[in-house]
């Protein structure tokens, strides 16, 4: 190592590698370590996990995970129930765009990954690379800038998901220092998170829930926490981890996905690897579960350590590419049906009732640059580009 950069990125990966070891480690630690406050703040949450454990497990599906040379099969903690519908029923949309933000040779953007709305129409959009939010009128005009790199409130390291409520309250995830930074008129404020998690968004005003990876066998990987940072319930684990007892496996990235705020404080998670998606009631319990129209098996998990960390798998295992929850609907874009054509990129969308699970219909957006995000209001269409640029369509949908 006679060069000296190679001898930082070895220390600097030497030091992301311990990080992760003791993080995971700590995480098992902790788990036997509860307080007793702890433990009576969590009410309801015993009983929706004991009723979960008391669950014959036997005939739910499970997860191949492979650990050196053990094998595990983890059953899912609940019951896919099949879509009746097995083949696609197709609408035509109607698409007029309305006006772009950014591009390739534009620098509005730097790194753009997540576009949110608010029920004024104002567009919200995370640009992890610049770090920060960058806010625009239902015209497309620039309004203002939330954050920037730092530690203090309101400033960012690696924001990575966001989410809005319908009067504007923004959340953003930092997950790699395990915090969240809330922005409410002019004010910001900082919450520490726990098990550094991945997925997050707001349930009202004052709560919001989150996605975990780092032990979902030792704790559930759906929590629901107040502004205070104070746990409110753990939702019910989408593993049966009774099946288990004391195995500690680490991190299972396989449990990486969306979540939404549903009607009547309702949430619905949809996995990106998993094949279905899953709506859970406001004590935290799963009211159903239902798979897509796809054919398309559960990954199996292989890695040679615990405590390696890998977010790849196979694109075929990729059931939810992106998606959005509009009032009745949950969008899904499916990767499998996209299409790269002589003129552009075909994506199909699939459309899922948020009351019952149902199929109900499937539309094709053709663009002309890969896919960065996705999100639909009754009205609009906000679709982020990887070249950076933000397109809004005007649409409506015709049997």
């Amino acid at each position: 190592m006679k060069n000296p950069m190679h001898k930082i990125l070895f220390v600097l990966f030497c030091f992301l590698f311990l990080s992760i070891f003791f993080l995971i480690s700590s995480c098992k630690n902790e788990k036997y370590t509860n307080s007793s406050n702890d433990n009576n703040r969590e009410g309801s949450t015993k009983k929706v996990t004991e009723n979960n454990n008391e669950i014959n497990g036997s005939n739910f599906e499970k997860i191949d995970v492979i650990i050196g040379k053990k094998e595990y099969k983890i059953p899912l903690g609940y019951e896919i129930k099949r879509q009746k519908i097995q083949s696609r029923k197709w609408v035509k949309i109607e698409l007029s765009l309305q006006f772009s933000i950014g591009g390739i040779i534009d620098t509005t953007f730097a790194f753009p990954t997540v576009v949110r709305t608010d029920n004024e129409g104002n567009i919200y959009v995370l640009d992890m690379r610049a770090k920060c939010i960058k806010k625009f009128n239902s015209s497309g005009e620039f309004q203002k800038k939330y954050g920037r790199q730092g530690n203090g409130p309101g400033e960012f390291q690696s924001p990575s998901r966001m989410d809005i409520t319908p009067d504007g309250k923004i959340i953003v995830l930092d997950s790699n220092q395990n915090r969240c930074t809330v922005f409410e008129g002019d004010k910001a404020y900082q919450i520490l998170s726990h098990l550094q998690p991945i997925g997050i968004c707001l349930n009202n005003d004052f709560e919001f829930s989150t996605l975990q990876l780092l032990d979902p066998i030792g704790y559930a990987p759906i929590r629901r926490y107040n502004f205070n940072g104070e746990k409110i319930r753990d939702y019910q684990n989408v593993l049966m981890t009774k099946s288990l007892g004391d195995i500690f496996i680490g991190a299972l990235p396989f449990i990486n996905g969306e979540l939404f705020r549903s009607k009547n404080d309702n949430l619905i998670y949809v996995p990106i690897y998993m094949n279905h998606f899953v709506k859970f009631s406001p004590d935290g319990s799963i009211q159903f579960s239902r798979n897509t129209i796809e054919d398309i098996k559960l990954p199996t998990f292989k890695r040679d350590r615990f405590d390696v960390i890998n977010f790849r798998f196979p694109k075929e295992h990729i059931s939810a590419y992106y998606s959005s929850l509009l009032e009745d609907h949950l969008y899904i874009v499916s990767l499998r049906e996209t299409k790269k054509l002589a003129d552009g990129i075909e994506y199909v969308i699939d459309s899922y009732s948020e009351s019952n699970g149902d199929y109900e219909y499937s539309f094709k957006i053709m663009l002309d640059e890969k896919l960065s995000d996705f999100h639909a209001t009754k009205n609009k269409i906000y679709i982020l580009k990887q070249d950076t640029e933000l397109s809004v369509y005007s649409y409506t949908l015709v049997e």
